[in-house]
């Protein structure tokens, strides 16, 4: 859900395409409510949006714990929902509306080795250490590359993912694909695509890792390129 500020004095509205769940509480100056979250990548958009109708936004507050770990609560709130439309859109079709998006950049010293010593691959939270690792966790979320900003760096969207944390008995039942996926580890999951609403869902049982030492995540990826 992007979230945004606007700037009336510029005709802009700051925008942050991908957010952590916002904080909501109550202005001390006026009688409305304000919104603070964090997150990213932030830009500005010329405020020409358009009210595409009412949702149910998630939200959340500090408890009676206050500030401290565990101390917020989430609810959920009907909000008004806004669209902005790039004209002649860098990407096409790929936006963040149906998609994920995460910049990649290469990190590499003139001799090929990591700048970091450990990974070449660096992106939104994620990294990698060789290319086809890269290369799983991209096919497995259907991944559509696009140059980027500057010669080392690649902009990928995929597949938004939705996780769930269920008993073994009923993660069992499922008659899914197993895959693997990095978890304090390697876990077993089981996944569904929706190629109409571009999502993965990934079922798990467990987040203890390890049980499957020796096994790489995205296991299914590699597999699959294996044979093509």
């Amino acid at each position: 859900m992007p979230t945004l500020k606007i700037y009336t004095e510029i005709n802009q509205a700051n925008i942050c395409e991908n957010p952590s769940v916002p904080f909501a509480f109550l202005s001390k100056t006026k009688d409305n409510i304000k919104c603070n979250t964090s997150g990213g990548a932030w830009c500005n958009i010329p405020i020409n949006l358009k009210l595409i109708g009412k949702r149910k936004k998630i939200f959340k507050d500090w408890g009676h714990r206050g500030v401290c770990a565990h101390g917020a609560i989430k609810f959920e709130a009907l909000v008004n929902v806004w669209e902005y439309k790039q004209p002649e859109p860098l990407y096409g079709d790929f936006s963040t509306k149906e998609y994920d998006k995460h910049y990649i950049s290469y990190c590499v010293d003139s001799l090929g080795y990591p700048k970091d010593g450990i990974y070449r691959y660096l992106g939104n939270s994620i990294a990698f250490t060789r290319k086809e690792d890269y290369e799983a966790w991209r096919d497995t979320y259907r991944g559509v590359e696009f140059n980027g900003n500057w010669p080392n760096q690649t902009v990928v969207f995929i597949y938004k993912r939705i996780e769930n944390l269920i008993s073994e008995q009923k993660f069992e039942s499922l008659d899914l694909p197993v895959d693997t996926r990095i978890q304090n580890g390697i876990i077993k999951v089981k996944v569904r695509y929706d190629d109409v609403n571009h999502t993965i869902t990934e079922y798990r049982y467990t987040n203890e890792g390890n049980s499957l030492r020796g096994v790489k995540p995205y296991e299914l990826a590699r597999l699959n390129r294996e044979k093509g």
